[in-house]
């Protein structure tokens, strides 16, 4: 006959559950607005090396708790955002224990722009990508004809609106490059000008194209 052995059921780690091994990381902390008042539902996510590792989201009181599972030793950069808000904080030691991260939410709409006809009429559905600006034109002329540089690594897409525009939230500071994609080729603005994102200043990127189908 069988034998029945009860056995421990997991543990679902909550907000206020103990640590379960001294070796788990941790990052905690409260994600707040400009006023100090909670932002339930932001969304938190971890990012490592330039890949995101761990995502999350605040409590009704703004609370938040995430576990690294895959993280290795190397510092992380934490984000939360909610609507048009975010903000970020870099370079958090990745160690056993828990790092408290707070946050607060300010605008951060990191860069936005249109993408219009010559006449002026809005071109709708234009796919838009933000790139992490590695190198630059100086190294690769080719970019004057549409050609992307292979170390760029596009970050992000958007698709302009019914009136050609489009806007990118809470990008992590640093150099991009920005582009959009019409039949044929890709269109650099500026011709791959590369655009630094700081904080809550907004960068604009305006396009004017010929008309297409």
């Amino acid at each position: 006959s069988a034998k029945v052995v009860e056995a421990n059921r997991p543990t679902v780690v909550g907000a206020g559950s103990p640590i379960a091994l001294s070796s788990t990381r941790i990052i905690s902390g409260r994600i707040t607005d400009a006023g100090g008042k909670p932002v339930a539902g932001a969304r938190i996510a971890v990012e490592q090396a330039g890949s995101i590792i761990a995502r999350g989201a605040a409590d009704v009181n703004g609370a938040y708790r995430i576990f690294l599972l895959d993280a290795s030793d190397t510092p992380c950069d934490v984000s939360a955002a909610s609507g048009e808000q975010g903000g970020w904080k870099l370079g958090v030691p990745v160690k056993p224990g828990t790092q408290q991260v707070d946050l607060t939410l300010q605008p951060a709409v990191s860069i936005s722009g249109s993408a219009l006809a010559l006449d002026d009429s809005p071109l709708q559905n234009v796919l838009v990508q933000v790139l992490e600006a590695i190198g630059s034109i100086s190294q690769n002329p080719a970019r004057r004809d549409g050609l992307a540089l292979p170390s760029d690594r596009v970050v992000t897409n958007a698709l302009t609106d019914d009136k050609g525009l489009f806007k990118f939230i809470n990008l992590k500071p640093g150099s991009y490059r920005v582009r959009c994609h019409v039949p044929g080729k890709l269109v650099y603005f500026k011709d791959g000008e590369t655009l630094a994102v700081e904080g809550a200043q907004q960068v604009k990127a305006d396009f004017r194209l010929a008309p297409f189908k």
